[in-house]
């Protein structure tokens, strides 16, 4: 059975957000769900769970390279990444008025 990535966040009651990747779509077709990024294939849904030894959420990145069309994340690893875009736009503005460029 297969579900698009719209319907698995119907089902799950997660929040979509900006697509990750270039090609993604709410209506992606998701045919495999992973919570190990070495075992993605294509048209993968990667859950990130936090675990004893790694957190599923370092390993998002690297599931997106591997093929995957979605990752379902906390909403608390959304915020911190989040909060770490905006820290490294507000360095990069800095720096930019620094050296003086518009």
């Amino acid at each position: 059975m297969t579900y698009t990535v719209a319907e698995l966040a119907r089902l799950t009651g997660a929040r979509l957000v900006n697509p990750p990747t270039p090609g993604a779509s709410p209506e992606a077709r998701i045919r495999q769900v992973a919570v190990d990024s070495r075992c993605v294939r294509g048209d993968a849904l990667f859950v990130a769970l936090p675990g004893a030894r790694a957190d599923g959420h370092d390993f998002v990145a690297a599931a997106f390279a591997a093929g995957a069309r979605a990752a379902l994340i906390s909403a608390a690893a959304w915020q911190r990444r989040a909060d770490e875009l905006r820290a490294a736009a507000q360095r990069r503005a800095a720096a930019l008025l620094v050296a003086g460029e518009p």
